[in-house]
């Protein structure tokens, strides 16, 4: 279950990086969203940019 609820959580993540990037946000504004939207640290908010800009 747990497994289920983190890969809800990355989707979610990834989502709305997608949507925001799509707005023209800098990945600085993204981060400040993840952090407060998700409660991830900034470090984890700029690896899950990383990854979705592959």
């Amino acid at each position: 279950m747990e497994q289920g609820l983190e890969r809800g959580i990355e989707h979610g993540i990834s989502g709305t990086i997608k949507i925001l990037a799509g707005l023209d946000y800098s990945d600085e504004q993204i981060a400040e969203q993840l952090i407060k939207q998700f409660a991830i640290d900034e470090e984890q908010a700029y690896k899950y940019i990383l990854i979705a800009k592959k």
